[in-house]
């Protein structure tokens, strides 16, 4: 994906290289980290991934998980 921008000189081009993830976030900001254990408690709505958005077994919270209306049953 190229993106050009004005410039007084001319253009200016940039190129997305790689899509922006939450690879290196703790948790992926889903959850929070036990520094003791190493491991995230994921906030309700998220899950373990396989890094690539599906569920999985990395434990980072990177897995948007199904929220049944049970789950909010108390709110």
């Amino acid at each position: 994906k190229e993106v050009v921008l004005g410039d007084i000189d001319g253009d200016l081009g940039v190129t997305e290289l790689t899509k922006g993830t939450k690879e290196h976030t703790t948790c992926s900001g889903r959850g929070i980290c036990n520094h003791e254990t190493g491991l995230c408690q994921c906030f309700t709505g998220f899950a373990s991934s396989d890094g690539q958005g599906n569920a999985g077994t990395l434990r980072d919270c990177g897995y948007k998980s199904p929220v049944t209306l049970e789950e909010y049953h108390d709110f």
